[in-house]
């Protein structure tokens, strides 16, 4: 059995979360915090080169709307 690749995301962090915000990550490639329980999120996120969500792409992101 082959060892998938650790991309950096999705990982599994085992502290207690007690802030909302502790939910968010920030983007080192395009500046813009997403919501890191949203897959559909990290995957956006997680492609080089992209730019930040406008406010209303970010909802069709959540809402699974958005196809490149």
């Amino acid at each position: 059995m082959s060892k998938l690749p650790n991309m950096g995301i999705g990982q599994r962090v085992d502290k207690v979360i007690t802030n909302e915000m502790d939910y968010f990550e920030h983007c080192p490639s395009c500046g813009q915090d997403f919501d890191a329980r949203d897959l559909a999120q990290v995957f956006y996120h997680s492609k080089p080169g992209h730019e930040p969500l406008p406010e209303e792409e970010t909802m069709r992101v959540v809402r699974g709307e958005l196809r490149n």
